[in-house]
């Protein structure tokens, strides 16, 4: 399917759905499809192919989880898959066989990446941190060693911080389907990071194949004031 032909089916399924979406971006990044929308928080969505109880669900979480999943459906037609996302137990995306993917949202965008095969696959933006946000970096999520391998990220106060902990967020994402269980920011450690990208360890073993010392670099980019990271690896 073409980057016109995709845009032309989320579009469609948004009005299906009852979603209100506007500056679609569709991207290939690294074998995976690529699609950032922003939503309107505003805009009630139908609940045909929604989770149970998602009419009782906060407005905004209605308005950005169905958002996510006109993204996602959409650019799972394009690879040849059904568009349907379940949801499982732990509510993380249960992907169609032979296909991964990540969702993220911010207050007013949702994006997702998504591709066929055994992959790797995380993606995650986050707001640049303040105030007690920031605060909060610095003493629950990132150590010492962290927030020294992140000075090398420029821009404003909070940018490294942000960045290091949207890493851990993203390395987690792509993670999960392997590991099958929650493990902490404690898990991975920064390394180095540069204006691109940030460089991970595990800090221990979690699973077959992922074992401590192995090193993941995740992409990474500021615009506008929000920090996005994202990563495509194949899986063992």
């Amino acid at each position: 399917m073409t980057p016109e032909a995709l845009a032309a089916e989320v579009m469609r399924r948004a009005v299906a759905q009852g979603v209100s979406l506007s500056g679609l971006v569709v991207e290939e990044r690294a074998g995976a499809a690529y699609l950032r929308a922003r939503y309107d928080r505003d805009v009630v969505p139908g609940a045909d192919g929604m989770p149970e109880g998602f009419p009782g669900w906060a407005q905004g979480r209605q308005a950005e989880f169905a958002a996510g999943r006109v993204l996602a459906g959409s650019t799972l037609i394009s690879l040849g898959f059904p568009p349907e996302l379940a949801r499982g137990a732990d509510r993380a995306p249960v992907w169609p066989e032979g296909a991964r993917g990540a969702i993220t949202h911010t207050r007013d965008e949702v994006a997702v990446l998504v591709a066929a095969g055994a992959r790797r696959i995380g993606l995650d933006r986050q707001p640049v941190a303040a105030g007690r946000s920031l605060d909060a970096l610095r003493a629950e999520v990132l150590s010492a060693g962290d927030r020294s391998a992140l000075e090398a990220v420029p821009g404003g106060e909070g940018v490294a911080e942000t960045a290091g902990f949207s890493a851990k967020e993203t390395l987690f994402k792509a993670l999960y389907p392997e590991v099958g269980r929650m493990f902490g920011f404690a898990a991975a450690r920064v390394v180095s990071a540069g204006p691109d990208r940030v460089t991970l360890v595990l800090t221990e073993s979690l699973a077959d194949g992922l074992a401590e010392g192995a090193a993941f670099d995740v992409s990474l980019s500021v615009e506008a004031g929000v920090v996005e990271t994202w990563m495509v690896a194949e899986a063992v």
